[in-house]
């Protein structure tokens, strides 16, 4: 494959990506909920699982998330 051709390529690929990124896609409750449980793990993680602090990581966790998703919804949605 030549060079260029090799080069147009990727810039299709990073298209497409770009485009399913960009598409709104609704989160069930399901899904929020394994991202909050993953994000307090991850919090957890950070202060290497001292026990006393579950239901802080659990807030944390689903204010950031809820942040993220209404900061999603905010871009996908159109233009009124």
């Amino acid at each position: 494959m030549a060079k260029g051709t090799a080069s147009a390529s990727k810039k299709s690929q990073v298209g497409i990506i770009s485009a399913v990124l960009d598409t709104p896609c609704p989160i069930t409750e399901e899904h929020r909920h394994r991202m909050i449980c993953e994000a307090a793990y991850y919090l957890a993680e950070r202060r290497e699982f001292k026990q006393g602090y579950q239901e802080e990581d659990w807030a944390e966790a689903e204010a950031e998330i809820d942040r993220i998703l209404d900061t999603q919804n905010e871009l996908g949605s159109p233009a009124e």
